[in-house]
């Protein structure tokens, strides 16, 4: 995978599926 110039995007994609994967989990743990 190259550097993209809108890799700051691709990050914050990244950091908003990793937060709702993890209220998924805290939801179904409860």
């Amino acid at each position: 995978m190259r550097s993209k110039p809108n890799n700051h995007k691709s990050l914050r994609f990244l950091f908003m599926a990793c937060k709702i994967t993890v209220f998924k989990f805290c939801y179904s743990g409860l």
